[in-house]
């Protein structure tokens, strides 16, 4: 029994030796795999460092990312399945300037580039990252055309030789948009036969003055050997700031800092966002596309070439194709509402006073007729005959459609417009029914149009009947 229990013992004690030793020598290979290449330098590329690695080094040493190789022409660098020769590497501006290897070999071709590649490529890549570079791009797009092209001057003619395989005529076409957003070129930018070979970026933007002058092939051919600027400081941030849910940048300083990414910042919520810090990064994302979708209404940017996850997508949406309308929806019917709010008034002030004289004449038995003006327009002629003139008014005379004259009396804007003297006139006159007072027929209230129709006397004045004396409503 205790050589049982002996066995079992040592049997344990060796299974733990078994273990230890191998979480050694784990960490071991992961201090290994974290040891800094030894400095080298590689044709005009000197002080190749960490985290560039050459492929001559051991396995555990720099970023399999960045690996370079030398040949004959130089420091090379595969990216994104292309072949592109290294100009520089900046330690501390984390960039980097790559020519395409056409560029560089191809001299019988006149140096045309092998590999399709605009700044919108570059930004898809896991170690490259360049949206604070890309600024300052212009792209060379190649155009094989079946006919020459005159009188456009982006179109710069290429010297072929005809070993190279292509038909037709060739030519380098700028991108010479201020906007680095915009695409390339776009379907009104190629002529008629021409197609599109391949594009390339380079870090020259052409200044005004350049654009309006001619430019020449070897030019052009100049700058793309200058290259392109990438930034890869997305490895050095993988390096600091290991975990997935925290990105890192560079501070003032130059230093790296890292933050905290939001929920949506891989277009995918982490598990590790609360539901609050979840609700609350998607509504910022949201209100930064519905930003750039009203942007998007006043710039000529084309928005739809850019890739944004779908939420920022429907914010762009609402900015640009929805909240416009509805605005302008709101405005009008702002625009409208006041108005009608404004006739509203206007109506009911006037109604207000016909109610109101309508229900003097009920309310004391008066029966004088109420008529509109085109009415009273028409009795008197279009007031073709005047009478008199008092304080209140002028006095015209006019016909009854029955036959009997009257005289019309038309009050001026001197008059009250509450409608109260209005009253007193018709109530003072309206139950007066003596062989020596004029008797009113009836009276006209329509708009800001005030009048008064009286019996005609054809003995005497009869302004003096109707205006006691001048300035005083009778």
């Amino acid at each position: 029994m205790e050589i049982e229990t002996s066995c079992s013992s040592l049997s344990l004690f060796v299974s733990s030796i078994i273990f230890l030793l191998t979480i050694f020598q784990q960490i071991c290979c992961d201090a290994k795999h974290h040891q800094p290449c030894p400095s080298s330098s590689c044709a005009k590329v000197t002080n190749i460092t960490y985290p560039f690695r050459l492929k001559s080094y051991p396995k555990h040493c720099g970023d399999k990312r960045l690996e370079l190789d030398c040949d004959k022409n130089g420091t090379v660098l595969t990216f994104l399945s292309g072949k592109y020769y290294v100009n520089n590497i900046n330690y501390s501006t984390y960039t980097m300037s790559l020519s395409d290897a056409g560029v560089v070999e191809d001299a019988t071709c006149s140096f045309i580039p092998r590999y399709y590649l605009d700044n919108n490529f570059i930004t898809v890549s896991d170690i490259f990252y360049q949206d604070s570079l890309r600024q300052n791009y212009s792209t060379i797009a190649y155009l094989n055309c079946t006919n020459p092209v005159k009188n456009d001057r982006r179109y710069v003619k290429v010297n072929m030789s005809h070993s190279c395989g292509f038909g037709g005529h060739v030519y380098a076409v700028w991108d010479q948009e201020i906007d680095y957003l915009k695409p390339i070129i776009t379907k009104s930018d190629i002529k008629v036969g021409c197609g599109l070979m391949v594009a390339t970026s380079t870090s020259k933007r052409l200044s005004g003055v350049e654009l309006k002058g001619e430019i020449s092939y070897g030019e052009i051919h100049k700058w793309m050997v200058e290259g392109f600027e990438v930034f890869w400081f997305p490895v050095i941030c993988d390096q600091i700031c290991v975990s997935k849910d925290f990105g890192c940048e560079l501070n003032r300083s130059g230093e790296v800092q890292c933050y905290k990414k939001s929920c949506y910042w891989d277009y995918t919520p982490t598990g590790k966002c609360g539901i609050v810090e979840w609700i609350s990064d998607y509504l910022k994302a949201y209100l930064n596309g519905l930003i750039v979708g009203i942007y998007s209404i006043f710039s000529p940017r084309d928005w739809s070439t850019l890739f944004f996850p779908h939420y920022i997508m429907l914010g762009v949406f609402m900015g640009k194709y929805i909240l416009p309308p509805l605005i302008a929806i709101r405005y009008l019917f702002g625009v409208v509402l006041v108005l009608l709010l404004l006739i509203y008034k206007w109506r009911r002030r006037h109604l207000s006073m016909y109610e109101e004289i309508e229900n003097f004449l009920l309310d004391n038995n008066l029966s004088p007729i109420r008529y509109e003006y085109k009415e009273i327009k028409k009795m008197s002629g279009s007031f073709k005959v005047k009478l008199g003139q008092g304080g209140y008014g002028s006095v015209y005379k006019g016909k009854l459609r029955s036959g009997p004259d009257v005289a019309i009396k038309m009050l001026n804007n001197k008059f009250n417009s509450n409608g109260q003297d209005f009253i007193n006139e018709v109530a003072t006159i309206g139950r007066i029914h003596h062989v020596n007072v004029v008797r009113l027929v009836g009276y006209c209230v329509d708009g800001t149009k005030r009048a008064l129709v009286y019996e005609f006397m054809p003995n005497g004045s009869l302004d003096k009947y109707i205006f006691s004396n001048e300035g005083r409503f009778m």
